[in-house]
C-alpha cells in the first residue's frame, strides 16, 4: 500500500498546517490496528489525540451546582448574607472633597513659604549698621568668618568685585 497522504499529512501535522478534518483522519488512520511499521512511531501520538478528544469533560455545566448541593447536603455550605450598601451622593464626593482639601492645604502651604521667603529677601541690609556695632579691628577680619560673611553679603548687595586681601600678620 502507498501511505504516502499520510506520510504527507504527519509533515503537515508538525508543521502546524494540517485543518480539524485532516488531523481526524490521522486520528482515525492510528486508531486502526493495521499501522505499517514505519509509521508506528507516530501511532501514540495520535491514539492519545485520539482518547483526549473522546474522553469526557471532567468538568460539566452542573459542575459548581452539583458541588454546592453536596455540601448542603453535609451541613456545611456556609450562609451567605449579601447586603447591598446604599450610597448617598456625599459618600461619592467624600474622596473628591479630600483630595481638594488637601490640594488647598498644599496651595496654601506653598504661599505662605514662598511670601515669607519675599520678605526676607526683600529686606534691605543696612550693613554700615551692622559695620558700626561691631567692634572688630580691620587685621581681625581676615580670621573671622562671620566677618568674611559680611564682607561677602556686602560685595553681593552692591555688586562690588572682590576686596584686596590684607596682608596677614
Amino acid at each position: 500500500m502507498n501511505y504516502q497522504y499520510i506520510e504527507q499529512l504527519i509533515e503537515r501535522y508538525f508543521a502546524a498546517e494540517t485543518s480539524v478534518a485532516e488531523e481526524r483522519i490521522l486520528r482515525a488512520f492510528f486508531a486502526e490496528s493495521n499501522v505499517p511499521s514505519h509509521l508506528q512511531q507516530y501511532a501514540s501520538i495520535f491514539r492519545f489525540a485520539a482518547e483526549e478528544a473522546e474522553a469526557p469533560k471532567v468538568l460539566g455545566a452542573d459542575f459548581d451546582e452539583k458541588v454546592l448541593a453536596r455540601l448542603r447536603a453535609k451541613g456545611d455550605m456556609p450562609e451567605m448574607h449579601v447586603r447591598a450598601i446604599k450610597m448617598t451622593i456625599g459618600a461619592r464626593l467624600r474622596p473628591l472633597w479630600r483630595a481638594a482639601a488637601a490640594v488647598a492645604l498644599l496651595v496654601a502651604v506653598v504661599g505662605t513659604a514662598e511670601e515669607a521667603i519675599d520678605k526676607t529677601t526683600s529686606v534691605p541690609m543696612d550693613l554700615q549698621a551692622i559695620e558700626a556695632t561691631q567692634s572688630v579691628d580691620s587685621t581681625d577680619a581676615a580670621h573671622n568668618p562671620y566677618r568674611q560673611v559680611q564682607e561677602g553679603l556686602k560685595m553681593a548687595v552692591t555688586n562690588d568685585s572682590l576686596p584686596q586681601e590684607s596682608p596677614r600678620p
